[in-house]
């Protein structure tokens, strides 16, 4: 049965079983000391995805700290200000300020989001992170998605399965 003309908010709430295969997208930046840097995924999303997963990994030196701000871009920035122009990929998550918030990580800090189930228009868009060491040690970080495709079609035996619970 062809769903591709359901609106986002229906589609996800079908079953996780029927958005088909789930892939990794990755950014990583190293930072030596005190220093900026940006990193775009290799390959854009596809229109609209589905993100089932958020992962953060720091490698650092002790008393590193380190500030990310993740978002979707179609080059990558090369200041903080290309960064803050870009669309945040996780609205409202992080310290207060402007679009796209700063996750902060002292140490050796990881963190995973998992069962988000979050529906995105990309628009063929790639993951950004900006990271910020504000401290004099070394550090290498990077941010994972777990993301699938939203479904355009699902089987026809699931649409009547559906109606025939409902009536």
């Amino acid at each position: 049965m062809n769903i591709s003309d359901w609106p986002l908010s229906s589609i996800m709430q079908l079953p996780d079983y029927l958005f088909g295969r789930r892939f990794l997208v990755s950014a990583q930046v190293t930072l030596s000391g005190q220093s900026s840097a940006w990193d775009i995924s290799e390959v854009p999303f596809p229109e609209n995805i589905v993100i089932w997963e958020l992962s953060s990994y720091s490698s650092v030196s002790n008393f590193a700290r380190i500030q990310c701000r993740i978002a979707l871009g179609d080059q990558l920035p090369a200041n903080a200000a290309q960064m803050a122009a870009l669309e945040p990929l996780f609205n409202g998550f992080g310290a207060t300020g402007i679009g796209p918030r700063e996750i902060n990580h002292k140490y050796i800090q990881n963190f995973c989001m998992r069962r988000l189930k979050m529906g995105v228009r990309t628009a063929g868009r790639r993951l950004c992170i900006e990271c910020v060491n504000t401290s004099e040690y070394a550090a290498t970080y990077t941010v994972l998605l777990t993301v699938s495709s939203v479904p355009k079609d699902i089987p026809s035996w699931f649409g009547s399965d559906n109606r025939k619970r409902s009536s």
